[in-house]
């Protein structure tokens, strides 16, 4: 990763470090991606679906439940949007870049 790939993740963190702290965090990050690729020479189990999230542990059965109305939620929300009528409110969240 390049200074600018750190600078980009920090700004997107919404965390500011100093210059020290992100020399710091490029080789912490280096590090952590020859890890990541170390791990990809390591033989699997014949058996293993890494594919497959739900191979992996066992899902809870989904079942309904009450919840909060819609428009509830949307009136308490501070970038509610109210202009397509009845029915049909929303909420935009800032975009990220």
């Amino acid at each position: 990763m390049t200074d600018i790939d750190i600078k980009w993740l920090a700004r997107l963190s919404r965390i500011k470090f100093s210059d020290e702290e992100l020399k710091r965090m490029q080789g912490d990050m280096v590090s952590i991606m020859e890890l990541m690729d170390s791990l990809k020479s390591l033989p699997a189990p014949d058996d293993a679906d890494f594919g497959n999230a739900a191979a992996l542990k066992e899902l809870r059965a989904d079942e309904v439940r009450e919840s909060y109305p819609p428009e509830l939620l949307v009136s308490q929300s501070a970038g509610r949007k109210t202009e397509f009528g009845e029915g049909e409110n929303f909420f935009t969240i800032p975009k990220i870049y």
